[in-house]
């Protein structure tokens, strides 16, 4: 009678974690399907801005790179120290 109770108590216990189990995991996989959908969402949007933060770099670069060409007027030379002498 005690091994019966045992048997009965453990197949009650079985069963109920299979009914969680089946009630659970559809609600478990929807949350991560909403969640995995968020995060690609926020992927594509930093994706996009990073590209838009790239091209404004690269023209930023142009425009220096333009006013370093446009500016012509170099310091004065300055005298260095004096060679060796010459044979």
């Amino acid at each position: 009678m005690f091994y019966g109770t045992i048997a009965g108590i453990t197949f009650l216990i079985s069963a109920f974690t299979i009914l969680a189990q089946l009630i659970l995991l559809p609600i478990f996989f929807k949350r991560t399907d909403i969640m995995r959908n968020d995060i690609e969402e926020r992927m594509k949007l930093f994706k996009i801005l990073a590209d838009i933060g790239d091209i404004n770099l690269a023209q930023k670069r142009q425009e220096l790179l333009r006013r370093k060409k446009s500016i012509n007027t170099c310091p004065p030379p300055e005298p260095g120290p004096p060679g060796p002498p010459g044979i």
